[in-house]
């Protein structure tokens, strides 16, 4: 009976060997593809704006124009590139501004250095670095999605650094998102540099489509957006620490946000 006890057990130690190295040969697999799929990506779509470093932190920025500064900061899942695809550059710049979009810390080309939580806060206070670097004096801050949080965080901490905001379509309020608890994974230290180098970017490939649909629905997604947006870009993870992609409701910059809402004055 010991002998077919010990036999049962060397069974079960052998097969959870080779699931852990079947496991193990796939997740190499998946790290080597989508580092592959990563520098493809960028050889395709290489870097159309120019660069600023401040406070550790490399930034990519599209600028066109001249005149009155005007500051995008777009959201999550896109780029920059999203401002220029929509033409709001282009209009911007028509009108004698002088425009600049970033991509935010750890999207498009822009670096996301470990050491620190990149809050809303935390962002503003680089942007409010390139600011002075680039001599970009007092501008208006366009901010799209969750860049409108760093433009409120801006306003807040920094209220010598603007002369106004455009919100759209913001994160204003704390609301209950079932997707909080699978996107916040990749915040997670180890944890989330095992994802975003393996399963990350590919279930992040799946559900673009769905989530660019969700983006402009109920329109259809622009041609111009579907064949010009580099899509494979926002899935990279050669630049970003892991992060926080929706902000949860204990998000500490949420009630001062809310609150600055109600204490907003249009100029008109």
């Amino acid at each position: 009976m010991a002998n077919a006890l010990n036999a049962t057990l060397a069974k079960r130690s052998r097969n959870g060997a080779v699931l852990a190295g079947s496991a193990a040969a796939a997740m190499a697999g998946m790290a080597l593809w989508n580092t592959y799929r990563a520098r493809k990506v960028e050889r395709e779509h290489p870097p159309r704006g120019r660069f600023v470093t401040v406070d550790g932190a490399r930034l990519h920025y599209l600028e066109k124009g001249g005149g009155r500064p005007v500051v995008f900061l777009h959201g999550n899942v896109v780029t920059a590139e999203d401002c220029d695809l929509s033409g709001v550059l282009d209009l911007a710049s028509a009108r004698e501004c002088h425009v600049v979009a970033f991509d935010r810390p750890g999207y498009g080309y822009s670096d996301r250095p470990r050491g620190a939580m990149w809050t809303p806060g935390r962002q503003a206070d680089l942007f409010r670095q390139a600011f002075a670097r680039l001599g970009i004096e007092r501008p208006v801050v366009v901010g799209h999605s969750l860049g409108t949080l760093v433009a409120l965080a801006l306003a807040l901490d920094h209220p010598e650094a603007v002369s106004g905001l455009v919100l759209l379509s913001g994160y204003y309020r704390p609301t209950l998102r079932a997707d909080v608890p699978l996107f916040s994974l990749p915040a997670i230290p180890v944890i989330g540099d095992l994802i975003r180098y393996t399963v990350g970017p590919l279930f992040g490939a799946a559900l673009l489509p769905l989530a660019a649909k969700g983006m402009f629905s109920p329109l259809t997604v622009p041609e111009r957006f579907a064949n010009g947006f580099p899509h494979g870009l926002p899935l990279g993870h050669r630049r970003s620490a892991p992060r926080l992609r929706i902000p949860p409701p204990w998000f500490p910059p949420w009630p001062q946000c809310g609150a600055a809402i109600g204490n907003c004055v249009c100029p008109w």
